[in-house]
């Protein structure tokens, strides 16, 4: 008889890879995906090349550098802000500005491969595969 997975575990989502945000607050990606298509945000906060050589469909390109210089996005602050850059360090230092502006609901998912550990997909606009 065939074991059946633990109710509540999710067989292709690897939390010991994910940020500390997802693993504590348990965010898959597919729900990512569902909080923006009912109003919430996902930024990718990496540099412009970084974000036109790929991204998930869903994020919106809003640079640390951007943040860094006090322009922040124009929202009500209760709308869930989900976030994550090149590196977790560039996420949770992007996460910490929005945070400190204000915004309640900041998500911190941490790098590209933390977010492929909840189930995204990036985008691959590399014209010439890769």
């Amino acid at each position: 008889m065939p074991r059946r997975p633990l109710v509540g575990v999710e067989p292709n989502i690897k939390w010991s890879e994910a940020s500390q945000d997802a693993q504590t607050y348990q965010i898959r990606f597919d729900q990512v995906v569902a909080a923006v298509k009912n109003g919430a945000k996902c930024y990718d906060v990496r540099s412009f090349i970084e974000y036109q050589l790929g991204h998930v469909e869903i994020a919106e390109h809003y640079p640390l550098t951007t943040l860094g210089k006090q322009e922040f996005p124009t929202l009500v602050h209760d709308v869930p802000i989900y976030l994550y850059g090149s590196d977790s360090v560039s996420s949770a230092q992007a996460a910490k500005l929005l945070r400190d502006e204000g915004f309640q609901y900041v998500y911190d998912l941490g790098s590209v491969d933390q977010i492929k550990a909840i189930g995204a997909t990036i985008q691959d606009l590399w014209p010439f595969g890769g």
